[in-house]
């Protein structure tokens, strides 16, 4: 039986509904225990119409029944626990001290599962497409679960409302003339709540298609809790978001979210807001940490207190995380913009840069951990080198991007021929084998933790052999690694090099 402690959500943390936006005692937050991605029948192969199933007993799904409860029946259960006292880290936020059980309480559970036929279900995911007028093979891809653990507002249906008002802003362009250069593609996901199911399944159809063609994906899940704007994604993005949140104003203010987003966070003069690493937890999954197709997501945080429960609703919305509907304005007019920057730029606005930097700067703290283990840490040093190979590719690219836009607009067959080169950088950065024991996970640069489907980690596959104590493992990858990072670094070479002979 699970809940969620006071401490975490509830009335340690602020005033609890309905008299504040954080979780009452009886609100229940559902969640799936599934730690896999997509269809736990058909493991790394698309789950379609008489698809070949792996039978149940063989799935990689949990075998305990779970019942979720709100904190309030948990105190009634915890409470009457007279074993051992917990260690101090195990202790929340209800009124006594937590105890450990000695047997002499007894819960009686009855729970119904549905099993066989009853447990399949058909799922649906639906698609807007713009067809682009000049590189209609490229695909910029934006897409949100439509599912929900109850009524939902926050999560998802404001994910779903901006992309809603992105296709409500492209369609008055398309009636008015004006079509993207690239192909629009507007998604909402089914069953995402249950392993990211609708957009994995829908990722293992279209494999091969978006290895070649996808540019970029958008990811919008729980783009409104409140007014705080934040971002995360692949560090070759960044700049992007940067930009883009300069050219919308701030909900119910008079300065740009990104004037806002600095001033919240009252970063130094010469520092950018931080924006987040891409793990697990949500539809970019099969993008990112499958394919190695680039992708971000942005949204308006808050305190948001009642994450998966029936108190997700319409009423909770209007009064705690967007009175007036203004940060839902911002983030489907950041959803239009960026779609339209991305679709119509003549070369897309990846930083390769930034992302050798940052590959450089997630490296040192796992440095730290094998150093404390007493192992060689040399080999660090040539993945540190790679990383500022690809820092160099990347300058040297931006220099000659610049330089060439500044006299005016690449012809379209440059541009074509230039994008096609960076497309394929970050597809260096996975491994069709996978990681060890985790053959879907591919992404070399972040996964999520094997154990934790929302956890990041950075570099998992020297991360992970760290954590098995195996220093031969460790060696093996890092050196993998390093000939991952030159073959991205190449890649941005021959971009340039299009670029330079053009």
């Amino acid at each position: 039986m699970l809940y969620s402690d006071p401490q975490d959500d509830g009335f340690f943390r602020g005033d609890v509904y309905p008299d504040g936006p954080m979780r009452p005692p009886q609100a229940v937050q559902r969640g799936s225990l599934y730690n896999g991605r997509g269809d736990p029948s058909t493991p790394g192969w698309p789950s379609t119409e008489g698809a070949r199933r792996l039978p149940a007993d063989s799935m990689a799904i949990p075998r305990i029944p779970v019942l979720p409860i709100g904190y309030a029946n948990a105190e009634q259960i915890l409470g009457r626990l007279q074993g051992e006292s917990v260690p101090q880290e195990w202790q929340g936020g209800l009124p006594f001290r937590y105890h450990l059980g000695d047997g002499s309480v007894t819960l009686r559970v009855a729970v119904w599962p549905e099993r066989g036929e009853r447990a399949y279900k058909t799922i649906m995911n639906t698609f807007g497409v713009i067809r682009g007028s000049e590189w209609p093979e490229e695909l910029v891809i934006a897409g949100g679960h439509r599912d929900a653990w109850g009524p939902g507002a926050v999560d998802n249906v404001s994910g779903i409302v901006s992309l809603l008002e992105a296709a409500r802003a492209w369609g008055t362009a398309l009636e008015a003339g004006y079509r993207p250069r690239r192909t629009i593609v507007l998604a909402t996901w089914d069953a995402e709540e249950w392993g990211l199911v609708g957009s994995v399944e829908w990722v293992e159809v279209m494999a091969e298609t978006l290895r070649r063609q996808a540019v970029v994906y958008l990811n919008q899940d729980v783009a409104v809790a409140g007014r705080n704007f934040g971002a995360s994604g692949s560090a070759s993005l960044h700049q992007l978001v940067y930009h883009m949140a300069g050219t919308v104003l701030q909900p119910g203010d008079t300065v740009s979210v990104y004037a806002a987003w600095r001033r919240r966070l009252e970063e130094d003069a010469d520092d950018e807001p931080k924006i987040g690493n891409l793990g697990g937890g949500s539809d970019f999954a099969g993008f990112y940490n499958h394919l190695g197709i680039p992708s971000f997501g942005f949204g308006f945080g808050g305190p948001y207190g009642v994450y998966h429960s029936a108190y997700d609703s319409y009423e909770y919305m209007t009064r705690f995380s967007d009175p007036g509907g203004l940060s839902h304005a911002a983030a489907g007019t950041l959803v239009s913009v960026t779609i339209a920057r991305l679709a119509n730029a003549d070369v897309v606005p990846f930083d390769y840069k930034d992302y050798g930097s940052h590959l450089a700067s997630i490296m040192e703290p796992i440095r730290d951990q094998a150093e404390a283990l007493g192992w060689d840490t040399e080999p660090f040093d040539d993945l540190l080198g790679a990383a500022e190979e690809l820092a160099q590719s990347g300058t040297r690219f931006n220099e000659a991007r610049d330089a060439a836009l500044a006299i005016g607009s690449l012809e379209p067959a440059l541009s074509a021929e230039v994008n096609a080169a960076l497309r394929m950088v970050e597809r260096h950065m996975v491994r069709p084998m996978g990681l060890v024991g985790r053959p879907w996970m591919r992404n070399l640069v972040f996964a999520s933790d094997r154990d934790n489907g929302y956890a990041t980690i950075p570099l998992p596959s020297v991360s992970e052999a760290i954590r098995g104590e195996d220093e031969a493992l460790m060696r093996r990858e890092i050196e993998d690694l390093v000939a991952h990072v030159r073959e991205a670094a190449r890649a941005v070479d021959r971009a340039t090099g299009e670029l330079e002979e053009g």
